[in-house]
């Protein structure tokens, strides 16, 4: 309270003192991070750069209303612009490198805090499972994000752009345009995801292109619909219908094979 007591009077510069003070209390390097507005209806947060190796950056996070979140606990909208991210998959170290202790613990925070209260009418409800440091965000919104990830398969990029939001009757819901980049081929997909107040998850993506190549096999076109829904405690149900073009099997020692393109309409758990 004393200190948002003080970053109510200080402004700015304090503001963003207290925030990097806060993330190196969490064992997170700060880079960089500047406040470039701090109003009660705006914060907004400038060139940011975290961990020992920079694996956040953002260049852009928008908090709407600002300061006044403090003491209404939520926050209408949270957007973040020119995030650059750095994922380990491969297993041999942390995740997000030197802040998976921070990580960790945000997770365990939200893993822990009760479910908010729903509220109904124009101005919507809070939102359970879209969180920040404690306080219910309504929406969520993503754009020029770049995520590199390390794979044991070698490296990978994705691209993305997107947002996040929940309806006052509790329906979660996202979307997102997605443009996966690899050693293996390229995926461009259009994501739409919802999950009930019952927790029946439903995710469809729209396949506009893709190409892989793997350990001799290459597809060199798939295009499509995928559907994934899955009720509480069931197994996931699988629908698709995708066409497939340019598909050969190129071994090392030997002639290539071209084999039929086609489409390929499946369905089951």
């Amino acid at each position: 309270l004393l200190l948002a007591g003080a970053l109510l009077y200080f402004g700015a510069p304090l503001a963003a003192l207290a925030a990097k003070t806060y993330l190196e209390r969490q064992g997170v390097s700060v880079q960089s991070l500047d406040v470039a507005i701090f109003a009660p209806d705006v914060v907004e947060l400038r060139n940011v750069t975290l961990g020992d190796t920079s694996e956040l950056t953002v260049d852009r996070l928008r908090i709407e209303p600002g300061y006044l979140a403090v003491t209404g606990g939520s926050i209408h909208l949270l957007s973040l612009q020119g995030i650059g991210l750095q994922l380990d998959l491969t297993g041999d170290k942390p995740r997000f490198g030197s802040l998976q202790p921070w990580i960790d613990s945000l997770t365990a925070e939200t893993d822990t805090q009760e479910p908010a209260e729903q509220t109904t009418g124009d101005q919507g409800g809070t939102v359970k499972g879209l969180g920040a440091a404690g306080y219910s965000v309504q929406y969520v919104d993503i754009s020029d994000a770049s995520v590199t990830i390390t794979t044991p398969s070698g490296p990978m990029t994705m691209h993305l752009e997107g947002g996040f939001s929940e309806d006052h009757y509790g329906t979660l819901s996202a979307d997102a345009t997605v443009d996966l980049d690899s050693e293996l081929g390229r995926l461009k997909a259009v994501l739409d995801a919802r999950r009930g107040v019952d927790g029946k998850l439903e995710l469809i993506a729209e396949i506009g292109e893709g190409r892989f190549a793997w350990e001799g096999f290459a597809l060199g076109a798939v295009s499509g619909r995928l559907e994934v829904t899955q009720a509480p405690g069931a197994e996931p149900r699988i629908d698709a219908d995708l066409g497939l073009s340019d598909l050969a099997y190129i071994p090392a020692d030997r002639p290539a094979l071209q084999l039929a393109s086609g489409h390929l309409a499946a369905s089951g758990s």
